[in-house]
């Protein structure tokens, strides 16, 4: 600052301080990308002085869509694609399971649980039982024929054994059924498989005669379902809400291992849930079916069963998903009607690239009628049943994706 006397003309010099700059607001110069950084800047009001910062890339931002599904014989690809510049890569999927046989015409096995599985095998004219089943107190299995002469033989819940028989006094097509007695029942037997393994007489022997409906069930499990997709806590109607979290942590409790985590869900369900024959006949309207209401008041019917079952399951990070069936233990009502009836689960084991089915309201033997809950005994003869059993009784009519062409929709 200069300041001149009028009258003598002296002059005064005084350094004033700098102002310091007046910047503007950043403002975006160069937009960032997903890989390259972009450029702010910014200008002072006073001096036009120009300053630069950088903005960060954004980083890619992927969604996957399986663009080739996988086969027994040649792996999958899951291909990620970036929502804002196009740059992709791929992921493998497993190839498919080529352990589990569907439709063999000498073996049949029963269950993949291998704690609790039957597998019939024929040669010739000998048929072979061989396993173990989890059935309480058991002490006695008998294998019943009209046309053959048999006893029954001794068995232990959990203990392995082998059985041969001479079926060549079967002349016609025809069922062989599986009774079971226990310690309490004496000579009564119950039975254990009915009208689900069926023989017929061939030139050299015998051969199994599979359900009518196997290949409609084949179609619907070689139908590729990423189990990504199937994991969602907050998906309508099968929300896993904190009660659900808690419940499905305290049945898994110290647990690691996903099939034994799938195990105990099924039969906690199985164990703890009673079907709602009251809501079946009519005699009321009102229906618990979400997760959180079926745990809280334990009786419902199959919707209910599968849908607090997927809702467990997705707690622990297993996907898993609604099969509607048609579902029925008279053979020619399975083939006749069309339509569904009945709803089980399926729940993605991914140490062997499969789902495991599981239907805990046909395991469950719990009913509430008339207002009152009657506690029953639990099987596990519907957990991880095979496809071949599994198509004897139900015959899929939706998995998620997959409709059976006699669906109505």
């Amino acid at each position: 600052e200069v300041k001149t006397c009028v009258k003598c003309g002296d002059v005064v010099r005084t350094v004033l301080p700098a102002t310091g700059h007046d910047y503007s607001a950043w403002w975006l110069e160069t937009k960032p990308t997903c890989v390259k950084e972009g450029l702010e800047s910014r200008t002072c009001n006073f001096c036009n002085d120009r300053q630069t910062r950088p903005r960060a890339a954004t980083g890619h931002r992927y969604e996957g869509e399986v663009t080739q599904a996988p086969t027994t014989t040649k792996e999958g690809v899951t291909t990620f694609t970036c929502t804002a510049c196009g740059d992709s890569y791929t992921e493998p999927i497993p190839k498919l399971s080529t352990e589990i046989t569907i439709g063999d015409p000498h073996v049949i096995r029963t269950s993949y649980n291998p704690d609790n599985q039957l597998t019939f095998t024929l040669s010739g004219s000998t048929l072979t039982i061989s396993g173990k089943i989890k059935y309480p107190d058991l002490t006695r299995l008998w294998l019943h024929h009209g046309e053959l002469s048999t006893s029954p033989f001794a068995a232990t819940s959990g203990v392995s054994f082998t059985k041969s028989f001479d079926i060549s006094a079967i002349t016609q097509e025809s069922y062989l059924d599986i009774y079971a007695a226990t310690s309490t029942s004496g000579n009564s037997f119950t039975s254990y498989l009915w009208n689900e393994i069926k023989v017929k007489p061939v030139s050299g022997g015998y051969v199994f005669v599979h359900s009518p409906i196997l290949e409609n069930n084949k179609s619907a499990h070689n139908y590729y379902l990423d189990p990504a997709k199937y994991l969602d806590k907050n998906e309508m109607w099968l929300e896993v809400t904190p009660a659900v979290q808690a419940m499905s942590d305290q049945i898994c409790k110290g647990v690691s291992d996903p099939y034994t985590k799938l195990r105990l869900l099924h039969a906690w369900v199985a164990e703890n849930i009673y079907y709602d024959y009251d809501y079946l006949y009519g005699k009321k309207t009102d229906l618990y079916y979400t997760p959180d209401d079926v745990l809280t008041h334990r009786y419902t019917v199959c919707e209910g069963y599968s849908r607090l079952l997927i809702a467990l399951c997705r707690a622990q990070n297993i996907p898993a998903v609604q099969v509607v069936t048609y579902s029925t233990q008279n053979p020619a009502e399975l083939t006749a009607q069309v339509g569904s009836n009945h709803a089980h689960v399926e729940a993605y084991l991914a140490a062997e690239s499969r789902w495991v089915t599981m239907d805990p309201t046909w395991d469950s033997g719990n009913d509430y009628e008339n207002g009152v809950m009657l506690k029953g005994s639990a099987t596990e003869r519907y957990f991880d049943i095979s496809h071949d059993l599994l198509a004897m009784t139900h015959r899929i009519s939706g998995r998620a994706d997959w409709l059976s062409k006699d669906y109505p929709v």
